[in-house]
């Protein structure tokens, strides 16, 4: 059976579309200011699974802390890449980006069809934004952010951990798995701050 798209599933013609970038970005500092929050709490801060101090219920209450960390950066990852999907799809509108002088749909709106695409609006604004854009897209930083993103559809984005044997964590030493080759290993607090600052960058670059 063969489906079609509908129509309705589109974006609202009186969508500022700035705004739905603003919208993604303060979803990403929300995923980011939960997941830190309950990267603090004892769930994570001290090693439960085998502490014979807690009763069951306390140990499912912490398991589920843990699940609560892990849904929130899936979140996060999902919402940063959102911000840079919203600036494209801000870009085509802006300046009726065309594509071998067709108008580019929506849904086929990506920086693959975009880095070539030619404005119809604003042509020196758009190039110069293009540039931008294309820096981005490029970096290290947003490699590792779309991979762990991907990942995030396939699995849970299993954390490295190392306590002291007094079950404490050694923050540290929290890392997530290296998402580009030579990527170096950074604490996760540190880590995860940094995507959003330059994410947060991007768009005052182009967005002002």
């Amino acid at each position: 059976m063969t489906h079609k798209r509908s129509n309705q599933l589109c974006i609202v013609p009186v969508s500022d579309l700035a705004s739905t970038v603003q919208f993604a970005l303060s979803g990403a500092r929300y995923h980011l200011r939960k997941t830190l929050s309950i990267f603090d709490s004892p769930a994570l801060q001290r090693r439960y699974d085998d502490d014979l101090h807690l009763s069951e219920s306390q140990r499912v209450e912490r398991a589920t802390e843990v699940n609560r960390f892990l849904w929130h950066l899936r979140a996060y990852f999902w919402e940063l890449t959102a911000v840079f999907d919203h600036l494209l799809q801000w870009a085509c509108q802006t300046h009726e980006l065309r594509a071998k002088d067709l108008p580019i749909a929506e849904h086929e709106v990506t920086w693959s069809k975009l880095k070539d695409a030619e404005a119809h609006r604003h042509v020196e604004q758009w190039e110069r934004e293009q540039d931008q854009l294309g820096k981005a897209y490029c970096s290290g930083w947003f490699f590792e952010v779309r991979q762990y993103r991907n990942l995030a559809h396939r699995d849970t984005i299993f954390m490295e951990w190392e306590y002291d044997e007094l079950r404490n964590l050694n923050p540290d030493a929290a890392f997530l798995p290296a998402a580009r080759e030579g990527q170096a290993y950074v604490p996760l607090r540190q880590h995860l701050t940094s995507y959003l600052a330059r994410m947060r960058s991007v768009v005052t670059d182009i967005l002002g």
